[in-house]
């Protein structure tokens, strides 16, 4: 899947409607009739004062009552308008913080091949944009039903005082209104239609800007001097971003002088008809008000125009957001539950996968068998393929072609759920979450076992640092949520996400993939020998590149380009004397020199 379906609009202003609550409807209507009522007073009193000095009359009390009535309303009907639209603006942040909830659950649960479709990350961009501030998307639909509302109650009410003088000249601002529309819709299509290289490139600007300022990447800009080329790239990206923008204002630029023709144009005719009704006998006041109509008239319907513009080309984006919040983005499973209390059986049979973005089979026709309790070491150079046979074991991606059997059965058989029950899993990358060390370790919808929590901790030797911290186990990682967050090493951060495989006791699978890069020997040893102690009623399946760290496994699979170019138990690669037995020689040889050198 690369582009997401498009809600229709109708739908899509049912969806968002749907949230508000009755008060927030009353909220809505009294500011509108608020505004217009402040409009028609506005145009009223200068009619009165108007009237007052052109009739002779040298008091001027009248002038004052009319201007005390004046204040009076304008402002009770001032703050009648600020106290509605205020009372709902934080109501209108949390509707659109639902919806992005919505976005991101999705993000959370669909298939993970989508994260490297670059055409549906750019589609999800484009959705992400209705929900992402407060003045675009879905809030600033909200806010603009505001002051549409208003100034259509305002425009009713001009139109209803101008009808009196001409029909003329409501038409021409009618004619106007929808003139712009169009002018406007034409220019939103324009910018719609090329959303993904707009999308693209706000993407790329966003992953330069987060490596710019993410702490994890701050050793590698100073010590090898990168600042200036990432700085480089960001530049450049700003510049292509910055492009396309110009590209869509010089549309609307044109658009603008079309709209300012037919507006001024509005203005002339509506001008003339006046002052053809001033030769005909129109009193002055009147005329004064007319003409005070006539200029709000113009202003309000320009705004008007604007308005319905911006909720025209917003509403697009609604349309697409929903689109990605209803979508299914996950693989259908036939929801068999997988029903086994024992260690599994798995068996890749004939097994063929391509990365989507890839133009080459990772894995080619890969066939074996991993009997249920025992361990399986997968060792090879970088890119043969193990840690694409451990996502597609966890059912993070599905082969091309080829099956793979968990206990003689199909696993597309099985939910999804279920099957990634089934396992626990270290993968080389480190990315604990920024939440307490507790709920690092227990991963856990429901209550955390702090007494097991504390046991795995002790097992990967983390306990004693832990236990020092001044909340323990409920200390938050990281200072980015906790000022006083706790920052662990690389290696500390490793063996934090040991403990996390090590709490799943109901896992039948224990996948690790190079889950020891970052730990010295000795504490590498230590973490394969508790790991080993918890092997009971499961299966297991390891990636290292440090091959002394395989010995324990029943069998070693050694990957060359997605095939197994070799396969057995220690002893017996050894005694092949292939290309294992080279690799286990070469890296004893440089430990042996490591060794030496610090003796």
């Amino acid at each position: 899947m690369t582009r997401l379906e498009q809600k229709p609009a109708g739908y899509t202003v049912r969806r968002l409607l749907m949230p508000l609550r009755p008060l927030q409807y009353i909220a809505w209507l009294l500011f509108g009739l608020s505004g217009g009522c402040l409009i028609l007073i506005d145009v009223w009193s200068l009619r009165l004062i108007t009237r007052h000095l052109t009739s002779g009359s040298e008091q001027l009390q009248p002038i004052f009552e009319i201007i005390l009535f004046y204040c009076a309303a304008a402002g009770l009907l001032k703050i009648l308008q600020s106290q509605a639209e205020r009372r709902s603006y934080a109501s209108f942040n949390h509707h659109r913080m639902s919806f992005m909830a919505q976005l991101l659950r999705q993000y959370m649960t669909m298939d993970f091949h989508l994260y490297e479709n670059q055409s549906f990350l750019d589609e999800a961009e484009s959705a992400f944009r209705a929900v992402q501030n407060n003045q675009e998307g879905v809030e600033g639909m909200y806010h603009k039903m505001f002051s549409l509302l208003a100034d259509l109650a305002a425009l009713l009410l001009l139109s209803l005082l101008l009808w009196s003088v001409s029909p003329l000249i409501v038409a021409a601002f009618i004619v106007y209104i929808l003139v712009s529309v169009w002018m406007m819709q034409i220019v939103s299509a324009y910018r719609f239609r090329r959303r993904e290289r707009l999308s693209e490139s706000r993407r790329r600007n966003a992953v330069y800007g987060s490596q710019a300022s993410d702490f994890s990447y701050g050793k590698d800009t100073r010590l090898f001097s990168a600042g200036p080329r990432l700085h480089r790239y960001y530049q450049n990206e700003i510049d292509r971003l910055s492009a396309l923008l110009r590209d869509f204002f010089k549309i609307e630029h044109r658009v603008s002088f079309l709209t300012i023709f037919f507006l001024v144009l509005c203005d002339l005719i509506a001008f003339i008809l006046l002052i053809r009704q001033l030769r005909n006998g129109l009193p002055t006041a009147d005329f004064v008000m007319y003409l005070s109509a006539v200029t709000v008239a113009s202003l309000i319907a320009t705004r008007l125009g604007d308005s319905l513009s911006f909720m025209v080309r917003e509403l697009k984006y609604c349309q697409v957001m929903l689109g990605f919040a209803d979508a299914n983005l996950i693989t259908e499973d036939s929801g068999t539950p997988f029903s086994s209390d024992g260690p599994v059986h798995i068996e890749f049979d004939h097994v063929t996968f391509t990365y989507p973005t890839g133009n080459e089979p990772v894995l080619e026709n890969l066939s074996f068998s991993l009997e249920a309790g025992k361990c399986l070491a997968l060792v090879g150079i970088n890119g043969a393929g193990k840690t694409t046979i451990v996502k597609l074991l966890t059912g993070l991606y599905r082969p091309d072609s080829g099956r793979i059997l968990l206990n003689g059965e199909d696993y597309t058989r099985f939910s999804i759920a279920d099957l990634q029950r089934l396992f626990a899993v270290v993968f080389q990358e480190v990315s604990p979450l920024a939440v307490t060390v507790a709920e690092n370790v227990a991963a856990a919808r429901e209550g955390i076992c702090r007494e097991r929590v504390e046991d795995c901790l002790r097992q990967v030797g983390l306990w004693e640092k832990i236990s020092r911290q001044a909340q323990g186990m409920d200390r938050v990682l990281f200072k980015i949520v906790d000022p006083q967050g706790l920052v662990l090493s690389g290696g500390e951060n490793q063996k934090l996400l040991i403990a996390r495989a090590l709490y799943r006791r109901d896992a039948r699978v224990l996948v690790m993939d190079e889950p020891t890069a970052s730990l010295d020997a000795l504490a590498e040893e230590k973490i394969y020998r508790e790991m080993d102690q918890n092997m009971a009623g499961k299966t297991g399946l390891f990636i290292s590149h440090r091959l002394a760290s395989t010995r324990f496994c029943d069998e070693i699979l050694l990957l060359n380009s997605g095939r197994i170019a070799e396969r057995g138990t220690h002893d017996q690669l050894m005694a092949r004397d292939g290309s294992y037995a080279h690799m286990f020689r070469t890296q004893g040889r440089y430990y042996q020199e490591a060794g030496d050198e610090e003796a």
